[in-house]
C-alpha cells in the first residue's frame, strides 16, 4: 500500500499528464451521473437554460447565426432573451454537443465546460508559482463549489465562469505589469469570456479585478507601460465581446421591462445559512446553495492556519472576510434598493468571487506546499462534491413524471412552478418543441406603459398568442415556427389591421412574407408586430438580425479563432523550446 501511495504522490508532484487525466476522470465521474439517466428533475432555472440551449441549437442546425430574439422558445413570442442574456461563450459548447439528444446535451455541456475550466486553472495556478500538487489540490477544491444538483440539473455556467476565468485575469494583470505582452491577450480573453456568458458575473468580477489592478498600479515601477498594456487589453476585450455589446445596444433601443426586482436585504448571507447548507437541506422549499457551507469551511481552515500564513495571504483573507461582512445582513442593503446596485439582485452573488480569492491563498502560500495538508484538502473536497451531487437522491427518485399530455392543450401552463418543483422530465418531453412554449419571463420584453396592470394584461395576451383583427380577438389560431419564420394560421379568412402576438423590437428586422409582395410592418399598442392584410388565413413573419448584429458576430468569431490559433501555436512552440 505504501508503494502505491509513493507512486501516486510522485505522479501528482511531478507529472502534468497524470494530473490532467485524473482531473478529467474525476469531472466525468462526479458530474457525469446525469448522462446515464433517462429522466431529470428541473428545479429553479433549469427550464430557462434548457430553453436557451434548445433555441440556439435550432439556429445552429439550420446553419444560421442565432437570433437575438427567441422564436423557438419562451412561448414563441420572439422575446429578446438572447439579446439581453449573453450567449456567445455558450455557443461553442452547444455546437460540440448538437448531435446529442437535449437531455444528454444539457449535461454534456456541463462536463466539457467544467473539465476544460479545471485544466485551465491547473496551469494558471502553476504560473502563479504553486507546484503541481498545490495546483491539483486547488482544482479539486473548486470542484466542490460546483453544484448542479445531480438529478435536479441546475446549471450556472455564468457563475462558474468566475471559477475558471477570474484566476487567469489576476495572473494576467501580474504579468502585464512585468511587460509580458502575451498576457494582454489572455486578460482580454478571460474577461470577455465572462462577459459573453453572464453580464452580472462579469460586472462583479471586473469590480474586484479593477481593485487588484489599482493595487498593482500603485506599487508598479513601470506605471506608464502597465497603463498602456491595460488600455490595449480593454480594446481587445471590446473586439472579443463585440457581438454581446452590439446585442445589448440593439435591444436597449426599446424601453424594456428590467430584471425582476428582488429585495437586496433578503439576499444576504448569515452564519445560519452557511451551517444549514452543509446539512443536506431538503429539495423542497427555499434551497440554500452549498457554496455557503464551503465558504464557512474555508474560513475556519484559513483562520486556524493564520499564524503560518505570509503577510500577503493574511491581507487577502482579511479582504475575503470584509466582503463577507458587506454581504451580511449587518450591511444596510435596503438603502441601495433603488440605486443601480440593485441590478445584482442578490448580494450573495459575491460568494463565488470570495471563494476564489481564498483559493488563491491556498494556491500561492508556501505553507500549503505540504502533502499532508493537500491530501486533506483533496479528500474533503471529493467528499463534499460527491455529497452535493447526490443530495436528496431518494426524494428526487420518487418524483412523478411531468404530465406531458398537458402541453398539447395549454402552451401557457399556469401551474408550471408546481410541476417544475415536483416532477421529472424524460428525453421525450425535451424533444417536444411545445414543451419550450410553456413559460415566458417578465424580463426583456418591451415596456408598453408605466401601468403595471395594463402591462400584465398586454403581456399575458401575447404569451397566450391572442391575435387581434381590427381590435377584435381571433380564435382558433395555430402557431408554428420554421427556422426564422413564424407562421400564424387562422380557421377563417381575416382582413384589415392584424395585431400579431410577436414582440416588436427596434433592433430586429421583421418582414411580412405572407404574399409575393412583401407587406409593411408596424408596431401595435401592445408593442407587437402589426400588419395590414386583405382576406388571408395565413400570415408569415420572417425575423432576422440586423446586418450590424451579424457582422459583429462574424468579427467576434474571427477574433476568437485568431486568438485560439495563436495560443495553440505558442503552446507547440513552447514545448519545442522546453525540449532543448
Amino acid at each position: 500500500m505504501n508503494i502505491y501511495n509513493k507512486v501516486i504522490r510522485n505522479k501528482i508532484n511531478n507529472s502534468n499528464v497524470f494530473n490532467e487525466i485524473v482531473i478529467i476522470l474525476l469531472v466525468v465521474l462526479l458530474f457525469g451521473i446525469p448522462m446515464m439517466q433517462n429522466s431529470m428533475t428541473w428545479r429553479t432555472d433549469a427550464y430557462f437554460h434548457l430553453s436557451r440551449i434548445f433555441d440556439i441549437n435550432n439556429y445552429i442546425k439550420n446553419f444560421n447565426i442565432p437570433l437575438i430574439v427567441n422564436l423557438n422558445t419562451f412561448s414563441e413570442t420572439g422575446q429578446a432573451v438572447n439579446g439581453m442574456y449573453p450567449f456567445y461563450s455558450l455557443t461553442p459548447f452547444i455546437l460540440l454537443t448538437t448531435w446529442l439528444n437535449p437531455m444528454k446535451q444539457y449535461f454534456a455541456i456541463n462536463i466539457i465546460y467544467i473539465a476544460l475550466g479545471s485544466i485551465l486553472n491547473y496551469f494558471v495556478f502553476q504560473k502563479m508559482g504553486s507546484n503541481k500538487a498545490q495546483s491539483f489540490s486547488a482544482v479539486i477544491l473548486i470542484l466542490s463549489f460546483i453544484n448542479i444538483f445531480s438529478f435536479s440539473s441546475f446549471s450556472l455556467q455564468g457563475v462558474w465562469s468566475i471559477y475558471f476565468m477570474f484566476p487567469m485575469a489576476i495572473l494576467s494583470i501580474i504579468k502585464i505589469n512585468n511587460d509580458n505582452l502575451w498576457y494582454i491577450l489572455l486578460l482580454s480573453a478571460s474577461i470577455s469570456f465572462m462577459f459573453n456568458m453572464h453580464f452580472i458575473s462579469a460586472f462583479i468580477s471586473v469590480l474586484v479585478i479593477g481593485m487588484f489592478f489599482i493595487y498593482v498600479f500603485y506599487n508598479s515601477k513601470n506605471k506608464i507601460n502597465l497603463l498602456r498594456n491595460a488600455v490595449i487589453s480593454a480594446i481587445l476585450f471590446m473586439i472579443l465581446s463585440l457581438t454581446t455589446i452590439i446585442n445589448l445596444i440593439s435591444i436597449s433601443k426599446d424601453k424594456l421591462q428590467g430584471l425582476e426586482n428582488f429585495q437586496l436585504s433578503s439576499g444576504t448571507l448569515n452564519l445560519e445559512q452557511m451551517i444549514h447548507s452543509l446539512t443536506n437541506p431538503s429539495i423542497f422549499g427555499v434551497s440554500i446553495p452549498s457554496i455557503f457551507g464551503s465558504l464557512l469551511i474555508i474560513d475556519i481552515f484559513l483562520i486556524l492556519c493564520w499564524k503560518n500564513l505570509n503577510h500577503d495571504s493574511q491581507s487577502v483573507v482579511i479582504i475575503g472576510l470584509f466582503f463577507q461582512l458587506i454581504i451580511s445582513p449587518y450591511f444596510p442593503w435596503d438603502l441601495l434598493q433603488k440605486t443601480p446596485v440593485s441590478i445584482i439582485q442578490f448580494p450573495t452573488r459575491l460568494v463565488p468571487l470570495i471563494l476564489m480569492l481564498l483559493v488563491l491563498v491556498i494556491v500561492t502560500d508556501k505553507f500549503f506546499n505540504n502533502m499532508k495538508i493537500l491530501k486533506g484538502i483533496i479528500v474533503l473536497s471529493l467528499m463534499l462534491t460527491l455529497s452535493f451531487q447526490t443530495s436528496n437522491i431518494v426524494d428526487k427518485a420518487k418524483f412523478n413524471y411531468f404530465p406531458s399530455n398537458d402541453i398539447l392543450f395549454d402552451h401557457y401552463e399556469k401551474n408550471l412552478f408546481n410541476y417544475r418543483e415536483n416532477t421529472k422530465l424524460t428525453e421525450y418531453d425535451l424533444l417536444n418543441p411545445i414543451f419550450y412554449r410553456l413559460k415566458t419571463y417578465p424580463e426583456y420584453i418591451p415596456k408598453i406603459t408605466n401601468n403595471k396592470t395594463l402591462n400584465d394584461k398586454y403581456s399575458n395576451s401575447v404569451n397566450n398568442h391572442i391575435v387581434y383583427a381590427n381590435d377584435k380577438k381571433i380564435n382558433n389560431v395555430k402557431v408554428t415556427v420554421n427556422n426564422n419564420v413564424i407562421i400564424y394560421k387562422f380557421k377563417n379568412d381575416i382582413s384589415g389591421k392584424i395585431d400579431i402576438p410577436l414582440w416588436s423590437y427596434k433592433g430586429v428586422d421583421y418582414l411580412d412574407i405572407s404574399r409575393s409582395k412583401y407587406g409593411n410592418i408596424h408596431t401595435s399598442k401592445r408593442n407587437t408586430i402589426q400588419v395590414y392584410s386583405h382576406k388571408t388565413n395565413t400570415i408569415k413573419i420572417r425575423v432576422s438580425n440586423t446586418k450590424l448584429v451579424n457582422i459583429s458576430y462574424l468579427i467576434t468569431t474571427i477574433s476568437w479563432a485568431i486568438l485560439l490559433i495563436s495560443i495553440f501555436i505558442k503552446g507547440i512552440y513552447q514545448k519545442k523550446v522546453n525540449k532543448f
